[in-house]
């Protein structure tokens, strides 16, 4: 069977980054002193979710929205017929659009609620002019909290679907494309034009110097330094 070059270099490599910007934003998420490197992934991942965007409506085929199949017509007929699907989809299936298409929305929220959060309890990061001591500022915490858990649904239903594929088409090789590009699937394979190979460069550069800008210059323990967090514990102290 022929192969087809369905993700190319870039679309890989946003994937990749994502991955471990997620990853290394949970490791830390916990621990208060480290709240500085959370955030830095934070940022990371804000830039790769603007790239996304960008590239799907510039990038090539199999990559942009248009292709993304969302007709729920389609997706009701896949998820009926998975174990012996009526035609091969090169790119995402119905199902599969509509979740990645949910998880870029949803990641864009959790960034700009968590960069909120940052700014209104914290004093730091771009939104610093919004900090403010009282408890109103929370509603941005608890909002970036709930949306990371249903982020962490939609992932969830992702890898599902990635183990379902892997166990019923095996052929195909989906899984092993996100690493090589490849699939076993006979279709049209893509090639990037200059202008793509170029904002590729940029985003996915400006992800990971966003990274370790945010890392470098911030210090490890946000509590000791934050802005007027002195002149609260002073006031705590009158108050009793």
């Amino acid at each position: 069977m022929k192969k087809t070059y369905v993700w190319s270099l870039p679309t890989r490599i946003f994937h990749w980054l994502l991955v471990l910007f997620i990853l290394g934003a949970f490791l830390v998420s916990d621990e208060d002193e480290l709240l500085g490197i959370h955030s830095a992934f934070g940022y990371g991942v804000g830039v790769l979710v603007i790239f996304r965007i960008v590239w799907g409506f510039i990038g090539p085929k199999y990559s942009r929205f248009k292709d993304f199949n969302l007709n729920i017509q389609e997706v009701k007929e896949f998820m009926t017929n998975i174990f012996n699907p009526p035609k091969k989809y090169i790119g995402h299936n119905p199902a599969a659009s509509f979740v990645m298409l949910s998880i870029i929305i949803v990641l864009f929220f959790v960034v700009l609620s968590g960069a909120l959060a940052y700014g209104a309890e914290e004093g730091r990061g771009v939104f610093a002019f919004l900090y403010d001591a009282s408890k109103e500022s929370e509603i941005f915490e608890e909002l970036h909290e709930a949306l990371t858990t249903l982020l962490f649904i939609l992932i969830g239903i992702h890898l599902a679907g990635v183990f379902t594929d892997f166990l019923l088409h095996k052929e195909d090789q989906t899984l092993k494309s996100i690493i090589t590009g490849y699939k076993n699937i006979e279709g049209e394979s893509v090639k990037l034009n200059f202008f793509q190979k170029v904002v590729a460069f940029v985003f996915l550069t400006l992800s990971v110097i966003t990274v370790i800008y945010t890392i470098s210059s911030n210090p490890i323990s946000q509590h000791e330094e934050k802005p007027g967090y002195e002149k609260m514990l002073h006031e705590e102290e009158d108050d009793d």
